[in-house]
């Protein structure tokens, strides 16, 4: 199948890593049983209001890499929360004197995920990347 082709193209290095999007751990655990190659990396939707720590737990055992996509929360439309309008994400934020989308990337940064976003605003991009200036308390997480 695909796994297998990523496989060889691996093998001939073609390719320095594979990895998985979207995967939940009956996914994995079918990939694993037949994969001679772990999957580098798995991208999935992880973010403080929406986050599988299962899977976490379960990609760190297999040393699978997770990466956070929307981060920000609100990837469909019927989600209904906002790391701008949460009052609590606010309050975090105004403690540490940074931005909500700050907190809410530090949040995935702490948990051990690396995050993909984006932005066309380059001033939104240069202070979405700037969150290395502060962490987060016990309590915030």
């Amino acid at each position: 199948g695909t796994w297998r082709a990523l496989e060889e193209f691996h093998s001939q290095g073609v390719l320095k890593a594979i990895g998985v999007s979207n995967f939940q751990i009956s996914h994995l655990q079918a990939l694993l049983t037949h994969a001679t190659i772990v999957p580098a990396v798995n991208q999935i939707q992880f973010n403080v209001f929406f986050h599988d720590d299962e899977l976490l737990e379960f990609c760190r055992k297999h040393q699978i890499t997770l990466q956070a996509w929307g981060p920000l929360g609100g990837a469909h439309h019927w989600f209904q929360r906002s790391v701008f309008t949460e009052a609590t994400i606010r309050d975090i934020a105004e403690a540490h004197g940074v931005s909500a989308a700050q907190v809410a990337l530090r949040w995935v940064i702490q948990h051990g995920l690396s995050i993909v976003f984006l932005s066309s605003d380059a001033r939104h991009q240069r202070t979405d990347a700037d969150i290395f200036a502060f962490k987060l308390s016990d309590e915030d997480m």
